[in-house]
């Protein structure tokens, strides 16, 4: 008996920031392929919407509801993994600073994919395709290509029972699988780097507070797959350390009760979670 999965990869907080987050989801194709997802991705290849977690605000609260709602509608079908890490850690090496991109878009996302096919059963044979968002640092180092060959050779040499049939990188508005991964690991790094984001609980930004009480309203839709989701931190040490992410989860709810307490408004008051339906320049 085979599964066919589509394998979907995003990474955030490549640029500026100082924490990375690539993360990986598999849906399988039967499910992505119903009536429903692929309607939502129709509405996506016709530009009705677009999905980019770090440019959200206040006019998209309504689409990102209905994707998540539509994607995370039976519980137990979506599976992720993730790898965080602090790049700053890796440009101090002594002596192999200079590889530490290298690292970062090669040998990342091959052991983030493989470490989610590998959870899979070795009972029945998993045929993947993969989808990279297309960037200029995938692109030139060819990931699309040598991440099936990587995957594949290391499947055989381990004897897991999978394969990876197709690798391609695709463009932004493309596949409504590439934007929901931009949603979680944007979900996901947000509730990592909560304290540093919000700071003082008086003095917050509008762009940080924005997606306070989209988070909020999404995390009973969520917390099933973050339930059963770990993220692998890659440090200083010589493997990766596994942290649940309920972890992350309990640290981040208890922000949102000392949040509540200081500024229930943010919460019952609809203006600070989204714009009325005819101001908005989306829908």
């Amino acid at each position: 008996m085979t599964q066919n999965l589509n394998i979907f990869l995003d990474e955030t907080g490549k640029k500026n920031n100082e924490l990375s987050l690539i993360g990986v989801i598999s849906i399988p194709v039967n499910f992505y392929n119903s009536n429903k997802i692929q309607e939502l991705n129709n509405e996506l290849k016709k530009n009705s919407f677009k999905l980019h977690f770090t440019q959200y605000d206040k006019s998209h609260y309504d689409i990102y509801i209905k994707v998540i709602k539509s994607m995370l509608q039976t519980n137990g079908i979506i599976k992720m993994n993730g790898i965080i890490f602090k790049k700053s850690q890796f440009y101090s090496h002594p002596l192999l600073k200079s590889k530490v991109n290298d690292m970062i878009y090669e040998k990342v996302p091959e052991r983030v994919i493989y470490g989610l096919l590998r959870n899979y059963s070795n009972l029945e044979s998993i045929m993947a395709k993969i989808y990279i968002e297309n960037s200029e640092e995938y692109q030139a180092r060819n990931l699309a290509i040598n991440i099936k060959e990587q995957i594949n050779t290391h499947a055989l040499y381990r004897f897991d029972n999978f394969k990876i049939r197709k690798s391609n990188l695709v463009s932004k508005n493309q596949q409504i699988g590439v934007e929901f991964t931009d949603i979680l690991i944007g979900i996901l790094r947000y509730i990592i780097c909560f304290r540093d984001i919000i700071g003082d609980l008086n003095h917050i930004s509008k762009t940080a507070l924005s997606k306070v009480p989209l988070i909020n309203d999404l995390l009973p839709f969520l917390e099933n797959l973050f339930s059963e989701t770990s993220i692998f931190e890659l440090s200083y040490q010589d493997h990766l350390c596994e942290v649940p992410l309920n972890n992350y989860l309990a640290l981040f709810k208890s922000m949102l009760v000392a949040l509540n307490d200081n500024h229930p408004e943010y919460f019952t008051n609809d203006e600070f979670k989204k714009i009325k339906k005819d101001e908005s320049t989306i829908f």
